[in-house]
Parts: structure tokens; C-alpha cells; sequence
């Protein structure tokens, strides 16, 4: 009987390494930019640590944005009081199908007056740009497809459909092989996005460990 309990004990140990701990809420995570390299990210992480301990979440509609643990956006006022670090760095241009005639031209951004975009919903970093430059050249926007889906917007774009705003980088992604930048000299863009992360007593192991995983997979 000594020995059975024994190993009734090694028994209950090991399933408390081996067992998530279900007690611990699960930490939320609000994607804000970059979302295609991110989601590989979290992926990657949890592939790797063989657990899964997230609530994950693309939306760029309007959120609340304490209920998160983690958000990955570009810098703002709101995220004042959170602690954060920066994830990447990257130069942002205008893209268009490469059969496009603007490709290899010149241009100033109000020369895009009438030309339709193919941008992601209010609130995304890239449509802010958009709007913003628009309202700084005093032109109307034009935008005939809003997707939030990057693999669909790319494919509008690649059809020829229309322009839209993105990572420069990326251009070297597979979905983006029938895409080329267009060159608008007073379209000089950076996109600065950061992790930003408010510490919880009951979170702080697998926050921390998350975060220290993304900072190591910088691009600056």
C-alpha cells in the first residue's frame, strides 16, 4: 500500500507538468497589424511549446482594449500606460498588378485621384494611410473593395482591380508574385509596429514567455 501511494504520487506529478493548467485564464491577444506574419508567429510558438494558451483575435473593428493581454499594433496615444517593445520596422509603399501601366512610372500620390484601392476595413493601419494621404492631397478616396482577408485582397489586386497599401518586404511573399510597388515619390512611408503588454500576477509565466519569443523574431 506504501508503494502504490508512492507512485500515486509521482502519477499526480507528472500530470501537473504534463497537464495545462485549464485554472489559468487564458491570455487574449488583439492583432492590430502585420497579421500574416504574426498569426505564422503564434503559430510557430505554440507548434514549439506543445501548448496553447491563448484567445487570439483580428478585428480591426473598435475593442476594448484591456480585456487583452498582448496587442500588436502600430504606436498610439490609447497604449500610453502599456509596457511595450518594438517589433518591426518596414517601409510601406503603393502596390499594384504588375501589367498595371503605372508600374515603372514616376508619380505624385495625387496622381492616384481616380485610380480604385482595394484596402482593409477602418481602423487598419494601411487604410489609415490611405485616408490620410488622400485628405492630405485633397482628393477623394476610392476605394472599391474593402477585404480584411490578405490572401483575397491580394488577388484583387494581382487581377488588375485595383491598388492598395502594403509592407514592401512582402512583396517577396508567394500571394504577392504577380504584384509590384508603385513608385509615388511623396508617398515615403514607415511602418513601426510594437508589442504591447500589460503584466497580470496570473498570466506573468506564459505573457512573459510569449513576449520574449516575439522580441527575439524582431525585424528592424
Amino acid at each position: 500500500a506504501e508503494i502504490a501511494g508512492i507512485f500515486q504520487t509521482i502519477d499526480n506529478a507528472a500530470s501537473q507538468i504534463t497537464a495545462p493548467d485549464t485554472s489559468l485564464p487564458k491570455i487574449k491577444i488583439l492583432i492590430h497589424a502585420r497579421s500574416k506574419w504574426i498569426t505564422e508567429l503564434i503559430v510557430e510558438y505554440i507548434e514549439k511549446e506543445q501548448s496553447n494558451n491563448f484567445i487570439i483575435s483580428n478585428d480591426y473593428g473598435n475593442r476594448e482594449i484591456n480585456d487583452y493581454g498582448i496587442i500588436i499594433d502600430e504606436p498610439s496615444e490609447k497604449y500610453s500606460h502599456w509596457e511595450h517593445f518594438v517589433l518591426s520596422i518596414e517601409r510601406i509603399c503603393v502596390k499594384a498588378s504588375v501589367n498595371n501601366p503605372l508600374v515603372g512610372k514616376t508619380l505624385y500620390f495625387h496622381q492616384l485621384e481616380n485610380q480604385p484601392f482595394i484596402l482593409p476595413s477602418i481602423g487598419n493601419g494601411m487604410r489609415k494611410r490611405y485616408e490620410n494621404a488622400c485628405k492630405r492631397n485633397n482628393i477623394k478616396e476610392q476605394i472599391v473593395v474593402e477585404c480584411n482577408d490578405r490572401q483575397c485582397l491580394h488577388q484583387y489586386v494581382s487581377s488588375g482591380i485595383g491598388l492598395t497599401i502594403g509592407s514592401f518586404r512582402s512583396l517577396g511573399d508567394a500571394t504577392q508574385q504577380n504584384i509590384a510597388a508603385v513608385n509615388v515619390i511623396d508617398f515615403d512611408e514607415i511602418q513601426t509596429v510594437c508589442v504591447f503588454f500589460k503584466k497580470n500576477k496570473q498570466q506573468d509565466f506564459h505573457l512573459k514567455k510569449l513576449c520574449d519569443y516575439l522580441y527575439s523574431k524582431r525585424i528592424l
